[in-house]
Order: C-alpha cells, then structure tokens, then sequence
C-alpha cells in the first residue's frame, strides 16, 4: 500500500494499517513530522530492523502512536534471533542457540561479553572474502560483533555494537546509553557521543553538536555536563555542521573521531 507517494505517517492511516516494518531512524523522522492533527491508528504494530531502539524512542512511538513497538534482533547470516522487549532483553526463538563470551571464546553467564549465535539457518561464510570469513564465523558460530549479556541460558540482554564501545579510565561504556540519558535535556539539530586518547593516551568523552540557530555551545555544554557521570571524568563539547551517520542513522563514530582530531591539530597550528 506504500508506494512513496505519501509519507509513512499517512500511508498508516488511509490504509488502516496494521503492521509496518522500520529502521530507527525512520520511525523517528515519522514522529518529528507526525501533523498536530494526526489521528492515531488502531492497533498499530511497528517491528524494527537494523538497530538498538532507545527507551526514548520507545516512549514516543507508544504516546503519539499508541504502538505496540516489537524490536528485532537478527541478522542476514542467521536470520532472526529474538525480540527485545522494553527492559533491552529478548528471549531467544527456538531453534537458535546464542551465547556470550569472553576474548577465549569461553561461555559467559552474567558478564558482558562477545555474542555468537548458531542456528541451522545459518551460513558458512562469506564468498569470495576469506579474511572476513575468518574474523566472523567460528566453529559453527557466526559472531554478529555484538556484545551483550546472557543473564539465562536463553535470555539475552543486548548491549551495543563491539565496535561502538568506548573506554573511559578503565570504564567500558556504550555511548548511546549516555545519548540517551542527555535526549532530555540537550536542545541541539543532534548530537554524538565518542572518545579519544587525551594527552596521556587516556580515553576522553567529547560531545559533538549540531547547533540549533538558537542555542550556542555553551549554553549546551551548561546544561548536558551535570548528566554525564563524575567517573568518567571532564567532557570536551565540539561544534560541527553534520554528525556523520549510515543511511539507517547510525553514528559513524570512526569519521567523527577523525573530524574532532582534525580540529584539535588545526587549533593547534592557528
């Protein structure tokens, strides 16, 4: 019934449709540009596909959708692997076995970890690419590149990317959890969260913003530092035209990192 004539919002609603499949950032743009008049439909279902869905978000899509929001957690080499309800944990589906483990490859209960999951659905590798052949499948077992946390046998908490991780001091934390805690209280265009080595190669929290016409850094900067925890030590704010993100909206943290040096060697030299 979608054929890009009408926005999703209004797709929705003349179709009376029931179930509707999106990517996060696709719901969000939906719900930035929901019309004040909107009414809301009947028994909406929104499954989601291709990334973590914030608390946040979550909240939104059930006030002004009343929807009954189903994250999925899957992958193209394995199929689906569970739904995560809103406390962030998934009951595994039957038929796939999913575990959590350490930099041995040995199981894990209760610890953040790896993820590796198999199933009969699964692939033995990808053609013709050996060296990424080699770095995600294992004995059997593809590794997403995911980390989280078997609390049960069958019960996964899901964490973040592997590669989205960032090491403050010591601390291991997954930056979206801080983006989420500060959706609150910024008023910015948009904002990422990322690390780099400070002078004595510790890690060092920046925040880049895009600035609304509005609001200037330190004004922001006031109001988002009380939000970030003490333990993670002194946060450095950056101005930027545009957070550099995948076509589903996920941040590419390497390209921004670069960004944030490329401004701290250009201050240095001016």
């Amino acid at each position: 019934v979608y054929n890009g004539s009408v926005d999703t919002a209004q797709a929705i609603s003349v179709h009376d449709v029931t179930h509707v499949t999106l990517v996060p950032s696709d719901l969000t743009n939906m719900l930035d540009t929901l019309p004040s008049d909107y009414v809301k439909p009947k028994n909406l279902t929104i499954f989601t596909i291709g990334g973590p869905v914030s608390d946040h978000l979550r909240e939104r899509a059930n006030r002004d959708l009343e929807a009954n929001l189903i994250q999925n957690y899957s992958a193209s080499e394995v199929f689906p692997v569970c739904t995560i309800n809103a406390d962030g944990v998934g009951i595994v589906f039957p038929g796939v076995e999913v575990e959590v483990v350490d930099d041995n490859h040995r199981p894990l209960i209760g610890q953040p970890g790896l993820i590796r999951v198999k199933s009969a659905s699964c692939v033995d590798g990808y053609a013709d690419n050996p060296s990424a052949t080699a770095a995600q499948f294992r004995d059997g077992w593809f590794y997403p590149g995911d980390v989280g946390v078997m609390l049960d046998p069958r019960s996964l908490k899901l964490l973040g990317r592997a590669d989205d991780l960032i090491n403050i001091g010591g601390h291991k934390i997954n930056p979206a959890h801080i983006e989420e805690q500060l959706q609150s209280v910024i008023s910015a265009e948009d904002f990422c969260v990322t690390a780099l080595p400070d002078s004595d190669g510790n890690g060092k929290l920046w925040i880049a913003v895009v600035l609304k016409p509005s609001e200037n850094m330190a004004k922001v900067a006031k109001i988002a530092g009380p939000v970030i925890a003490p333990h993670l030590g002194d946060v450095s704010f950056i101005k930027v035209q545009k957070i550099p993100r995948t076509t589903t909206g996920k941040a590419k943290r390497g390209e921004l990192k670069a960004l944030i040096s490329e401004h701290q060697t250009s201050s240095a030299t001016s």
